[in-house]
């Protein structure tokens, strides 16, 4: 399967998501509807709160795919990469 979406990298800290995500999705929202397509926001971090998942689908995203583990807790490339190949497997 192909997949012709847009996909946003929503950023977190200690579990919170930042406000920089919420710009990120405003502009791939646009994108998006540009391209007549779904929007996606890809969250990486240790045990975010639903209501944060939830705001990120407020604000504009069709769906929320979220990985939790630890060691995601910190912004460090390697396990980063590891997860986005993950995911575009």
């Amino acid at each position: 399967m192909e997949y012709s979406g847009v996909w946003i990298l929503a950023e977190q800290t200690q579990g919170r998501v930042q406000r920089i995500s919420f710009e990120l999705l405003t502009r791939g929202r646009d994108l998006a509807d540009k391209r007549k397509t779904e929007l996606t926001a890809l969250l990486f971090g240790p045990d975010v709160p639903d209501e944060d998942l939830q705001a990120l689908i407020d604000c504009g995203a069709d769906r929320v795919l979220v990985i939790e583990a630890p060691e995601l807790a910190n912004f460090l490339p390697e396990p980063y990469a590891r997860c986005m190949l993950g995911v575009i497997a």
